[in-house]
């Protein structure tokens, strides 16, 4: 698709959210938690891995809730060293 396209298709969403989007603060605000969201894989690869760190071979008999327990604990502290 050419930019052409793409600056067409902005140009009609602007326009709209200018004439309806202020009169629905609800849908604005969902709207930019839809079109935030990340759209690439990284975040879940990088559950994976952190669920993979916590369920090893030594650890395999630990219950789901506490796997998750732990996975959260893990995930919150690799946030917090960013």
């Amino acid at each position: 698709m050419s930019n052409a396209y793409f600056t067409f298709l902005f140009v009609i969403i602007v326009s709209w959210w200018e004439q309806f989007g202020l009169g629905a603060p609800d849908l604005q605000s969902f709207a930019i938690r839809v079109l935030s969201q990340c759209c690439s894989a990284t975040g879940c690869e990088r559950n994976w891995s952190t669920f993979e760190y916590v369920h090893s071979k030594k650890r395999n008999r630990l219950e789901h809730k506490r796997v998750n327990d732990l996975v959260f604990v893990h995930y919150n502290l690799r946030l917090r060293e960013r």
